[in-house]
C-alpha cells in the first residue's frame, strides 16, 4: 500500500526543517541552563543570561524582518514560505529562551511585559498562520479553485440569464421571481454582517407554483433551479468574505502588538544596559 505524501506548506517546509533546528537551538539551551551554572545563579545578567538575551533580541528581529521579506519582490534565495517556516518556529522557540535568559524570573516589570506581549504576539501568529493555512482550503473546497472575481462574474452571469428569460413573463411569475431572488448586498460589510441567504425551500416553491397557470408552472420550475443556483453562489461569496474579513481582523490585531513587542525590548534593553 502507497502512503499519500502530505503537500508541504509553511509548517512542515523542507520536511519540518526549521522545526528541528528550533527545537535543537532550545535543547541545547536547557542542557547548558541546567549543566552549567553561572557566578550568583541563573539571572539575566549573568554570563548565560546575556547570551540568551543577544540570541533571543536576534531572534525577534528575524521576527520581525519577515514583515519587510513578504513585501519584497527582489529577493530569490529564500521562498516566502521557508521565511513564513522560519517566523512561526522560531517565534515559539523563544517562548522557551526568553525565561532561560531571565533564570525563570518574573515580576511587575517592563522585562515581563515585554514577554507577555511576545506570547500574545506568538500565539497570534500561531492563529493566523493556522487559519491562512485550512481556511483558504475551505474557500477553494467549495468553488472549483475559482477566486472571489469568478463567483462574482457567476452571479453576473446568473442575473442576464434571468432578466434574458424573464422579459415576457406574467405579473404572476413575475412575483414569483421577486419573491424568491436574492439581491446582492450593497457592500462588502453587509457580507459580514447580514446572514447568508438559504436554499430555497422546495414545500414553499411547490406551493407558489400550485397557484400560477398552467403555461407558468412549465416555466417556473426552471426558473426556481435558475434562483437557487444563484443563491448557492452568493453563499459561496458570502463564506469568502467573512473569511478574508476574520484574516484582515487579525492582521490588524497582530501587526499592532508586534510593534508594541519591538517597543518593549528595546525600553527592556536601555533599562538593563543604563539603569540595572
Amino acid at each position: 500500500m502507497s502512503h499519500q505524501i502530505p503537500p508541504q506548506n509553511f509548517l512542515n517546509y523542507r520536511n519540518w526543517r526549521y522545526l528541528w533546528l528550533n527545537g535543537a537551538a532550545v535543547l541545547g539551551a536547557l542542557l547548558a541552563y541546567f549543566l552549567l551554572e553561572p557566578v550568583g545563579g541563573h539571572h539575566g545578567s549573568s554570563w548565560y543570561g546575556y547570551s540568551t538575551g543577544v540570541i533571543a533580541t536576534i531572534g525577534i528581529a528575524i521576527l520581525m524582518w519577515y514583515g519587510v521579506r513578504k513585501r519584497s519582490y527582489s529577493a530569490y534565495r529564500t521562498t516566502l514560505q521557508g521565511w513564513l517556516a522560519v517566523h512561526i518556529w522560531l517565534g515559539t522557540a523563544l517562548l522557551l529562551l526568553v525565561p532561560l535568559h531571565s533564570g525563570f524570573s518574573f515580576g511587575a516589570n517592563v522585562h515581563t511585559l515585554a514577554y507577555l506581549i511576545m506570547v500574545v504576539v506568538s500565539r497570534s501568529g500561531f492563529v493566523g498562520a493556522s487559519g491562512y493555512l485550512s481556511l483558504p482550503v475551505e474557500i477553494r473546497a467549495h468553488r472549483g479553485q475559482g477566486a472571489m472575481r469568478a463567483l462574482i462574474e457567476r452571479v453576473d452571469a446568473i442575473d442576464a440569464e434571468l432578466q434574458r428569460v424573464t422579459t415576457d413573463v406574467s405579473p404572476a411569475l413575475a412575483s414569483m421571481i421577486a419573491e424568491f431572488d436574492s439581491p446582492r448586498p450593497s457592500s462588502a460589510w453587509a457580507y459580514v454582517v447580514n446572514a447568508p441567504p438559504r436554499a430555497i425551500d422546495r414545500r414553499i416553491a411547490a406551493e407558489r407554483i400550485a397557484t400560477l397557470n398552467e403555461q407558468d408552472r412549465e416555466r417556473a420550475g426552471a426558473l426556481i433551479a435558475i434562483l437557487d443556483r444563484k443563491r448557492d453562489t452568493l453563499r459561496a461569496i458570502w463564506h469568502d468574505a467573512r473569511v478574508l474579513a476574520w484574516l484582515r481582523l487579525w492582521l490588524f490585531l497582530h501587526l499592532p502588538m508586534a510593534l508594541a513587542l519591538m517597543l518593549a525590548v528595546i525600553v527592556h534593553i536601555v533599562t538593563v544596559l543604563y539603569f540595572v
